[in-house]
């Protein structure tokens, strides 16, 4: 067990202390044990006022990582809207399709390596320059495959009718191996705590983007290929941004822990990834083989306004994975439920809220071409209540390495919206998909949080959890 200073209770006993003082272990001189008493006792108990720093650093890291979510929400509004002026509904259609696969194998190509980075990190507190070496290099190796796999599909997985924008999909790919050492560097700051870096990191690649659209629409007329190319020094950007602000400028060099030893243990999260990621874009799949450029170009602005629901829960399962990873003891059943129970009322409370002016806003940014839209959003509210509590209870099963539960929910969620898709098109067309998002988006919630309750009365029931409770 480690105290509260970095050391083990054995270094900093009572016992220990005052043997090593003859004067401290008489009656004959009490006030000179007073001073190494107090000092064992802080470091047992923990000192008040570090603790009280500690708590004011992990509030500001949670509020600023908060704000951070919200700002990124916010520059994405505008790249939607600056994409929807420019390309209108079918041209932001096409644009949707030719990053889908692209935006599939952002992360999945990861094979979860970054969680064991952030882990790694967390837990052994390894020098930062040394990981952050295996962390490019992994990044690189793993870009590298998952834009050998984009291109692939994008020559044989296109619907037939948008087959011409197959070499766009293969443009888009180009910024995976780049993506892919950035996030691996976020990774590294996640887990040694370096949340304002981590932030603004993320505020930089996500406004990239945005403002090389702002050039180009200021210099020339933005076509759906200009778009698309700009993806790559928007990456690039990103990028960079993050190796100038690094800890350590060789970073070509061999780090540690190896590459081998990151895709070993990353094969407990690589199935997690891949059905989380599948999931999470399976509705913008089924846009991409059952509706036209037009109805995918409504989706793809109508998904930037709900996901705001989904903010702060994805802020805060950073921290739920930090939580996890240092968690030594289950949760309880009945704190399980006032969580669950609490995360499930504030989501339904703040999409009741923004429904009332979703439409309004809707109009207000994407104009009168859009108005459609509006129809998609309502659809998709109840998607993003429930993917909120997902995101947070997931983010915290992860980080005590407990993918398993997470994979299975999201596996009947994505079984359930293919089924339901399926049911839904026929009366419904496109809007069987924000239909069916909505239902599998449901089963996933209610059955991770049931597996969830189910495994903490597993754990509370066997010796080592009561042993470990004592």
């Amino acid at each position: 067990m480690k105290s509260t200073r970095g050391g083990s209770f054995a270094e900093h006993s009572v016992g220990d202390d005052m043997a090593s003082d003859p004067a401290a272990s008489t009656i004959t001189a009490p006030r000179a044990a007073l001073p190494r008493v107090k000092a064992v006792v802080q470091t047992v108990h923990g000192d008040p006022a570090a603790g009280a720093v500690r708590w004011r650093k992990k509030a500001f890291d949670v509020a600023s990582t908060l704000a951070t979510s919200f700002l990124l929400v916010a520059i994405t509004v505008v790249q939607a809207k600056l994409l929807a002026d420019a390309l209108g509904p079918a041209g932001r259609g096409e644009f949707a399709a030719a990053v889908s696969y692209t935006r599939l194998l952002t992360y999945i190509g990861l094979l979860g390596t970054n969680y064991v980075i952030t882990r790694h990190v967390a837990r052994s507190g390894l020098a930062t320059a040394s990981i952050s070496r295996s962390a490019v290099r992994m990044g690189g190796l793993t870009g590298m495959c998952a834009m050998l796999v984009v291109i692939g599909l994008s020559l044989v997985a296109f619907p037939a009718d948008k087959q011409p924008l197959a070499w766009l999909s293969i443009v888009c790919a180009m910024t995976l191996p780049l993506e892919h050492v950035r996030l691996n560097l976020n990774a590294v700051d996640q887990g040694s705590g370096r949340m304002g870096r981590f932030n603004a990191g993320r505020i930089v690649a996500a406004a990239a983007l945005p403002i090389l659209l702002v050039f180009a629409w200021l210099t020339t007329s933005i076509s759906v290929r200009l778009a698309v190319v700009l993806l790559i020094p928007a990456t690039l950007l990103g990028l960079v941004f993050r190796l100038v602000w690094s800890d350590d400028y060789h970073l070509w060099r061999a780090g540690s822990p190896p590459v081998r030893t990151l895709l070993r243990e990353g094969r407990p999260y690589a199935l997690s990834v891949v059905v989380t990621e599948v999931f999470n874009n399976l509705d913008v799949l089924l846009m991409l083989w059952l509706a036209s450029f037009t109805q995918q170009g409504l989706y793809a602005a109508a998904l930037p306004a709900v996901r705001l629901l989904c903010v702060a829960p994805e802020a805060l399962a950073v921290f739920a994975f930090n939580a996890g990873a240092k968690q030594t003891r289950p949760l309880g059943v009945g704190r399980l439920m006032v969580l669950a129970t609490g995360t499930l009322l504030v989501q339904v409370l703040a999409a009741v809220a923004y429904w009332t002016v979703l439409g309004f806003l809707i109009i207000l940014v994407y104009r009168q071409p859009f108005a459609d839209a509006i129809v998609f959003a309502n659809l998709l509210l109840p998607a993003m209540v429930f993917q909120g509590g997902t995101i947070i209870a997931d983010g915290y099963m992860r980080g005590q390495g407990q993918s398993k539960v997470g994979v299975m929910a999201r596996l009947v969620g994505a079984l359930s919206m293919l089924v339901a898709a399926f049911v839904f098109y026929a009366p419904y067309h496109a809007l069987a998909v924000p239909l069916a998002a909505s239902v599998g988006s449901g089963i996933a919630a209610l059955w991770l949080f049931a597996a969830m309750i189910r495994q903490s009365l597993a754990q509370q029931r066997s010796p080592a959890a009561m042993a470990d409770s004592l």
